[in-house]
């Protein structure tokens, strides 16, 4: 259901090396005009190791908080506080739906059915050419693929407190009129 996919350009494995300023100013836009309340983004030690995942992990995050700054960037549009970070969590995705007690597992804040959407969740990672051999091996190599594909599972990197760990709503305590 997304409207809107925007590749920012960098070449694989050579994102750490970016600019700062340069990604920063570009997620401070996206963030602006988009006001998301909820951010996705790897964890700090980017899921795997990986020196992209590790590196937009900590753009995003330094972006977060610079959009949220109205001295920051005053071109980019008015400030936006986002209120919640999710990180991937300590289990890679492929092996979440596939952990006995995924409730039990420290670091599982969210657990999301997204059963509904898997047809578009599907699309989605067969569009993403460039990650064509990783996505195969990872995902859709797997028997149980389906069952792998229906679920979601986040870590909050901070946000609102959770009155119930794990939730199944990544909007929990948020304030949607922001």
């Amino acid at each position: 259901g997304l409207r809107d996919v925007h590749v920012l350009g960098y070449a694989d494995k050579q994102l750490s090396a970016a600019s700062i300023s340069q990604i920063r100013l570009q997620l401070v836009r996206h963030i602006r005009e988009y006001r998301p309340h909820v951010v996705v983004t790897f964890d700090p030690a980017g899921m795997n190791g990986h020196p992209d995942h590790v590196a937009i992990s900590r753009f995003t995050t330094d972006a977060v908080a610079a959009a949220a700054d109205s001295r920051c960037h005053a071109s980019a549009g008015p400030s936006h506080r986002a209120q919640r970070i999710l990180w991937t969590t300590p289990i890679l995705p492929w092996d979440v739906a596939g952990t006995p007690n995924l409730n039990g597992e420290a670091g599982v804040d969210f657990v999301i059915d997204v059963g509904p959407h898997l047809a578009a969740k599907i699309a989605a990672l067969r569009a993403h050419r460039t990650q064509h051999l990783p996505i195969n091996r990872c995902f859709f190599s797997k028997p149980d693929v389906d069952q792998i594909l229906s679920v979601e599972a986040f870590r909050q990197g901070w946000g609102p407190a959770l009155t119930r760990i794990p939730t199944d709503d990544v909007l929990t305590g948020i304030d949607l009129s922001e």
